[in-house]
């Protein structure tokens, strides 16, 4: 994926990424807008990254791109700064994302851009110590049809989703948190979120 993405030359490129499991850190660092599509969806698709600790990020999104089709699940889970998706790109699209298996210090999904869209994906089975999608100084993410549960977050003021100056567009979701320590949604820093057609519920009261 990476020798793909390393050889453009210009942009509006597709990178179609074949059925498989990519032992890589794929890094979106290009001035090239991008299209990285895989051929048969998240379920042939799998991102594992490396062993090696130093590759803290498994999918590093630095330029305006659409992501489309994958599973991210760290081939190592003792590694435990792994990040799932650093989004750090205004206006890049994520869809039809698995996103399983953080652990630790090593969050889902972080960005600090503004514009982003994830949607068509699913967020579970993660366990890190804070939150498991994280927003900061991030303005008017979406997220649509997106599933966010099954995840245990092993920190007593752990968040499913947490926003620090940013703001949220929630649409056709589900954010569950399933015990009673953690938050489905933190809000702070004059941050702000707005859903429509959603259910946000869990063992939190607040």
């Amino acid at each position: 994926i990476n020798a793909a993405v390393d050889s453009l030359t210009q942009d509006y490129q597709i990178i179609l990424v074949r059925d498989g499991v990519y032992d890589e850190n794929p890094d979106l660092l290009s001035d090239y807008q991008l299209l990285i599509l895989s051929e048969n969806g998240p379920q042939k698709t799998t991102i594992r990254g490396t062993l090696d600790s130093s590759n803290s990020i498994l999918f590093d999104v630095r330029s305006k791109v659409v992501v489309d089709g994958f599973t991210l699940n760290p081939q190592d889970e003792d590694i435990n700064t792994i990040l799932g998706v650093y989004a750090g790109a205004e206006g890049s699209v994520f869809r039809r994302m698995i996103v399983t298996s953080h652990n630790e210090v090593g969050r889902a999904f972080y960005t600090n851009a503004d514009d982003v869209t994830l949607e068509r994906s699913i967020i579970a089975g993660n366990t890190p110590t804070y939150s498991v999608f994280y927003l900061f100084g991030a303005q008017n993410l979406s997220l649509n049809h997106v599933t966010i549960a099954s995840n245990n977050i092993n920190g007593i003021s752990g968040r499913l989703l947490s926003l620090e100056y940013s703001s949220i567009n929630i649409e056709n979701s589900i954010i569950w948190g399933e015990t009673v320590e953690n938050s489905e949604i933190y809000v702070s820093g004059s941050s702000s979120f707005a859903q429509s057609d959603s259910v946000i519920i869990g063992g939190y009261g607040g």
